[in-house]
């Protein structure tokens, strides 16, 4: 079975390239959509929770299938517990959304390995489907199918989504909903309804509920690509609603945790600052971590389309785009920089962004001199990164 999804996948991918050769480029993602739904299935069909930290994710959502508003890891604990995530009773180390997720594709499929993995599988593989419609707004389809293909492929959202690696379904649900606050702020710079505006502050309070503030990324990347320093007076009234619906949507957890079970509570919140103040579980790195690790999780020639993008990208685009897609690349870079607790998958909701400059760049080669000197440098290039995409994919 193993060996005839990867065979299909692949001989799709070649399909999606047939397509987007002859401009067909509907078909083209849905091809990779396609492929993209069976490399994650493929990862996920490991008959076993993982380590880290799969199990604990999984066991927190099979016991709120017996009580939704109270989130426990030892369902009934015989000894006195520690508040350590890792152990304990009531278990608030990460917010409710995944969670609850996971929990209701546990009661609609069965309590299986395969069906704690079921949201993670559909999210990341749709957002395939958003990078393209992305991609599509902010610049052309071909490159919103060529972004789609880089997270097709990608090997840490596929490891992620089948729980292989630690953060797992949680960073997946986080860049998700993060994802579709982005797509609804671009509807929302390209028709002023207001409509758009309520449903991305409704995303961005559900990227919240999976993992926390850091979703608020999608703020300034909206005002930015919306409102002009001429116009930012229109933007008083459309910020105050978006701010009101958010905290309509993840504040009420908040409240009821703190009432709830404030000794748990107040030992997360003191955790999370600890992660900028101390290296905990060993997951430390120099400040550069992030800068070096877009290296290893998104290719290794991640670097040229990002210097090429920042030093002259920015004449090709609009302003407002240009801003809006560094800002969504930028602050979640250094924000993450500074704790000294660092991880892979905090910044893993950049990757659609990361893959729009790839893509606008390898759409643009022709048209760098230094390129372009001879015709098979560009055309050597493109396959490098498709080779190293897919590369890093299999391994």
């Amino acid at each position: 079975m193993e060996t005839t999804i990867i065979i299909v996948t692949f001989a799709l991918l070649v399909l999606s390239f047939s397509f987007f050769k002859k401009s067909n480029f509907s078909y083209s993602v849905l091809a990779l959509i396609v492929s993209g739904l069976l490399f994650r299935i493929f990862s996920a069909l490991d008959p076993f929770l993982h380590a880290w930290d799969e199990r604990y994710h999984a066991l927190v959502a099979k016991n709120l299938l017996k009580h939704p508003l109270l989130p426990t890891l030892y369902d009934t604990p015989l000894l006195d517990q520690d508040l350590l995530w890792v152990g304990g009773h009531i278990w608030l180390h990460k917010q409710p959304l995944t969670l609850w997720l996971i929990s209701g594709s546990i009661y609609l499929f069965g309590n299986t390995d395969f069906a704690i993995r079921i949201p993670s599988i559909v999210l990341s593989t749709a957002m395939i489907w958003l990078t393209y419609l992305i991609g599509e707004a902010l610049f052309t389809k071909r490159i919103g199918v060529m972004a789609a293909f880089f997270i097709t492929v990608n090997g840490l959202i596929i490891e992620l989504a089948a729980g292989r690696i630690a953060t797992d379904h949680v960073d997946i649900s986080f860049a998700f909903f993060i994802e579709l606050g982005i797509f609804f702020a671009i509807k929302h710079w390209q028709n002023k309804k207001l409509i758009w505006i309520i449903l991305m502050s409704f995303s961005i309070g559900l990227a919240i509920l999976c993992k926390w503030l850091p979703a608020l990324i999608v703020i300034p990347f909206w005002l930015v690509l919306s409102y002009s320093k001429q116009d930012l007076k229109q933007a008083v009234f459309p910020f105050g609603i978006s701010i009101l619906i958010i905290g309509l949507v993840f504040i009420p957890w908040q409240v009821y945790i703190n009432l709830s079970f404030p000794i748990e509570a107040a030992n997360e919140a003191a955790m999370n600052w600890r992660h900028f103040t101390e290296v905990l579980e060993n997951r430390g790195g120099p400040f550069y971590y992030f800068i070096d690790k877009i290296r290893v999780n998104y290719g290794e020639l991640i670097y040229l389309p990002l210097i090429w993008f920042f030093v002259s990208g920015r004449k090709l685009i609009s302003k407002n785009i240009f801003v809006s897609l560094s800002l969504w690349i930028i602050i979640p870079l250094l924000f993450f920089s500074i704790p000294l607790t660092k991880m892979q998958g905090y910044i893993v909701f950049i990757a659609p962004a990361l893959f729009l400059v790839m893509a606008h760049f390898l759409e643009n080669l022709n048209s760098i001199s230094f390129l372009n000197s001879k015709k098979w440098i560009p055309k050597l290039i493109l396959f490098a990164f498709c080779f190293l995409a897919i590369r890093y994919s299999i391994e």
